[in-house]
């Protein structure tokens, strides 16, 4: 019984948290990489994605501007 419940959290833990922890960093990475965007608007958009947990990060990565610039670029 011990086994099954532990596996069961394993796989809960990959499937679930996991993803969820990786688009999170995922945003904050690029929140902080992106030179475009003032002082003000960053600070608002990280408050929004530390502390609205799976919205926040959703909304800063479907909401941001998808063109690359010349910062990306290289």
């Amino acid at each position: 019984m011990f086994l099954v419940s532990s596996f069961l959290q394993t796989v809960i833990l990959l499937f679930l948290f996991l993803p969820i922890i990786l688009v999170w960093l995922f945003a904050l990475a690029d929140l902080f990489m992106r030179r475009n965007l003032r002082a003000g608007t960053k600070v608002l958009w990280l408050l929004a994605i530390v502390l609205i947990p799976l919205l926040g990060p959703l909304a800063y990565l479907l909401l941001r501007t998808t063109t690359p610039s010349a910062e990306w670029r290289g």
